[in-house]
């Protein structure tokens, strides 16, 4: 793909968070919002020409390059993914996995749960009724909005950044073309001090009710977009994660646009 630099197509996933930094770039690029497991195949087949993809997708995609100034970073509250366990019980034989499913997801709940609770449950890809009385759900995305708050989501992001006591970086921007992270990298400049001043608006294009909105804004300290030193090591402390729990052969390092 032949690339204007002043003009790119770039990818992003379908959740709130990719709309604190899209908004930042939607007046000069094109914007597509996908899926985000499917955002790092259309970097490599050229459909797009950079991305926000899941950090575990550089997984097998070891030499494509990301930015190490932003992304989207978690340490509290605040996540792309909600676990929901069944009251009362003691147990966790399976988990049920919904919505904007990603490697990230389906590889830290099977360590975290294993390393943290000594649970090895069944995971099983679901897309029926909800049932939060008998079933334990893994929710990532949108699809949290209805529920995190009345049916006591617990922050999955939170759970991964207690275990590697670094930021959880869920998603990093990513192309083949290294001058392409340089250009969005300048154009993203002092992003965490311009969002603040659209909260307003960008919350107006959701579907959030007042109290998911208020816990939202009371949150967002939790949530980063500026990569600095300690969100860069707790990526790379993040893709040691399946090397060292043999679900990998070799480490996996970023490699990061200087």
């Amino acid at each position: 793909m032949l690339v204007d630099s002043n003009f790119m197509k770039i990818a992003f996933p379908q959740n709130i968070f990719s709309s604190f930094i899209s908004f930042k770039l939607v007046r000069n690029h094109n914007i597509v919002f996908m899926p985000s497991a499917l955002i790092i195949k259309n970097i490599n087949n050229d459909e797009v020409d950079a991305g926000i993809i899941p950090s575990f997708d550089l997984i097998g995609n070891s030499k494509i390059f990301v930015s190490k100034k932003f992304g989207i970073a978690f340490d509290g509250n605040l996540s792309n993914a909600y676990l929901y366990f069944v009251p009362g019980k003691h147990e966790v034989k399976s988990i049920y996995l919904r919505g904007d499913i990603t490697k990230n997801e389906v590889i830290l709940s099977k360590i975290l749960l294993k390393e943290k609770y000594n649970f090895e449950p069944e995971f099983i890809l679901d897309s029926g009724d909800l049932n939060f009385e008998d079933k334990n759900y893994l929710i990532s995305g949108r699809e949290n909005y209805d529920y995190q708050i009345s049916q006591n989501g617990i922050s999955f992001a939170d759970h991964v950044a207690e275990f590697i006591e670094f930021p959880y970086v869920n998603f990093i921007f990513a192309s083949k073309d290294s001058e392409i992270i340089k250009t969005i990298d300048k154009e993203l400049n002092f992003i965490d001090d311009s969002f603040e001043k659209n909260t307003d608006e960008i919350f107006n294009g959701t579907n959030f009710n007042s109290n998911l909105r208020q816990v939202y804004k009371d949150n967002l300290n939790s949530v980063y977009f500026d990569m600095t030193e300690n969100e860069n090591m707790g990526l790379i402390e993040l893709l040691r994660l399946p090397y060292y729990h043999g679900i990998i052969q070799d480490i996996i390092e970023p490699n990061f646009v200087e």
